[in-house]
């Protein structure tokens, strides 16, 4: 009893902090991502920012998100040390429990020596072992918060449809209406787009354009109303076959560090060298190709960095 009585209040302190614990986690995590945000904006906007010559004031925002980082990884170390040091302090005074009875057991004859020796040479190991689980503990606690977000995304159910391949019909939007956050960036949109002809969306910035072609190609599913396809709502159909009949020029152009002839037929990797041209003069980018030292085998670098932002597009 003297040599085990102090563990169960040594793992009780650690599990009635791990509420505290667990808190403390979820922030640090909330912490680092906010670091990391910050960090890749900066990178990214590197060229607006100085030539805005907002160097120094910009740099304030990633300098704050890295002093939140920090101080809130002090304070999960000293949460933890503290609680750890508690539990490990209570748990070693079994070493002191155990010798002080075992002592007043051997003054009045209750035990022999040799036995007693035992009893402290075991009390001596025997918590090295315990002190690692205890330490164990407030790592899994950590490590629940970290893959709490892996789990919520293998978890999420994939978009797809029953297995619908998309005719070649209209597209119509009933009632649709769409939010990022809470404010609806699309409010009760309703509108025909007639097979075989060319439409148009007009409108401001921000007023849901690119939003709508989206939800055409749905990367998001609406929160009300409905996207047909000749008839069929989008969520009926099979993700691959509706996209096999989309085709997409993004405002912002991402290229893959590959080569021009690569990167042209990436939606359709069995295109030939022909194919390939004649795809590159309907989209006017033929002669600029031509002229580049090597032509269509030209590497892009990453992100089409030797490319012009218009030839990219």
């Amino acid at each position: 009893l003297c040599v085990f009585i102090t563990v169960p209040i040594a793992f009780l302190i650690i599990w009635l902090s791990r509420n505290h614990q667990k808190k403390l986690f979820e922030k640090q995590v909330d912490a680092k991502l906010d670091a990391s945000d910050q960090v890749q904006e900066y990178l990214e906007g590197m060229k607006i920012i100085k030539s805005c010559g907002l160097s120094g004031s910009h740099f304030s925002a990633l300098d704050k998100a890295l002093l939140a980082m920090k101080k809130i990884a002090i304070k999960v170390e000293m949460a933890v040390g503290v609680f750890m040091s508690s539990a490990s302090m209570i748990l070693q005074a079994g070493i002191g429990i155990t010798i002080f009875v075992g002592a007043i057991l051997l003054t009045q004859g209750q035990i022999e020596l040799l036995p007693l020796l035992m009893f402290l040479l075991m009390v001596t190991r025997i918590y090295g072992p315990i002190l690692a689980i205890l330490a164990n503990l407030s790592s899994l606690l950590n490590l629940n918060v970290v893959t709490s977000r892996m789990r919520t995304l293998l978890t999420t159910p994939a978009m797809d449809g029953e297995g619908k391949t998309v005719p070649n019909c209209d597209i119509e939007l009933s009632h649709v209406t769409f939010a990022y956050n809470q404010e609806d960036v699309i409010k009760d949109v309703s509108c025909k787009i007639p097979q075989g002809s060319v439409t148009a969306l007009v409108g401001p910035s921000g007023s849901g354009k690119s939003t709508i072609s989206k939800l055409i190609a749905r990367f998001w599913d609406v929160d009300a109303g409905r996207i047909t396809v000749g008839g069929k709502d989008v969520r009926d159909f099979k993700l691959d076959s509706l996209m096999k009949n989309i085709s997409m020029v993004f405002q912002s152009v991402y290229l893959f560090a590959d080569t021009i002839e690569n990167n042209i037929k990436f939606g359709c990797p069995d295109a030939t060298h022909e194919q390939v041209v004649e795809a590159a003069k309907k989209a006017c980018c033929h002669n600029f190709i031509s002229a580049l030292p090597d032509g269509y085998d030209t590497f892009v670098g990453e992100r089409g960095t030797r490319l012009s932002g218009g030839q990219k597009q």
